[in-house]
């Protein structure tokens, strides 16, 4: 499921940042939760975006999210996520731009080109908002969003 990403730099800590992004996608593709857990704070913050391009409610906390996608699962929904591009923003926030495709229980699928924005802090992620697209995750970099 993991499919390796561009990345365009700005700065000398950017790479490292991309770097950490990109590992915790793979974490994430490969269910290592264990890894994920390592890279992302307790108090990770996930805004979750869907195959349709709609946007969750923010979830407090590595347990919260660990445990929705877990409710996802349950829910018969299976979720693949490709990221196409990753672009540091600063030295400390990444944006990603990829597919979400998604399949429930009725066989109905949907896929819709979606980003994302992680922030880093002290090494590992600290939160993640998804965007129905990068138009409007590079609106909410720029808090007009």
């Amino acid at each position: 499921m993991a499919q390796e990403a561009g990345a365009v730099s700005s700065g000398d800590a950017a790479p490292n940042t991309i770097a950490l992004v990109r590992r915790a996608y793979r974490a994430f593709a490969t269910n290592d939760e264990k890894l994920l857990r390592r890279l992302c704070h307790e108090s990770l913050e996930v805004r979750p975006v869907d195959a349709l391009g709609f946007v969750s409610e923010t979830l407090h906390g590595f347990d919260a999210a660990r445990d929705w996608v877990r409710r996802r699962r349950a829910l018969g929904y299976e979720v693949s996520i490709w990221i196409r591009t990753l672009e540091a923003v600063s030295d400390d926030t990444v944006l990603g731009v990829g597919v979400v495709s998604e399949h429930g229980r009725t066989g109905n699928g949907y896929a819709a080109t979606v980003a994302w924005v992680w922030h880093v802090r002290d090494g590992r992620i600290d939160c993640v908002y998804g965007y129905p697209s990068e138009a409007a995750a590079r609106r909410g970099l720029n808090g007009r969003e």
